[in-house]
């Protein structure tokens, strides 16, 4: 099985939702085609997403990935929060 690394952080890479939360968390601020790259339509899109956030071991990465990942369409941003 492949893994995946946020931070650090090791998660079984699963399906594509998994993959794309990923990508969003590693590239904070860069659009991924979600849609486009899982084949489905934009609500189905961000539902798998959310189930692939809710799903990692870490509590701090799900929150984050499931309230900061912003939908344009079918494109996801993830836009963590800056504190200063």
């Amino acid at each position: 099985m492949r893994t995946l690394t946020f931070d650090d952080v090791k998660v079984t890479l699963t399906d594509t939702g998994t993959l794309i939360c990923w990508l969003l968390y590693n590239r904070p601020h860069q659009p991924v085609d979600a849609a486009r790259m899982m084949g489905v339509e934009r609500s189905t899109a961000i539902k798998r997403v959310q189930v692939a956030a809710e799903r990692l071991p870490d509590i701090h990465l799900a929150v984050a990935l499931r309230e900061h990942v912003h939908w344009a369409g079918g494109i996801a941003t993830y836009k963590p929060v800056v504190r200063r």
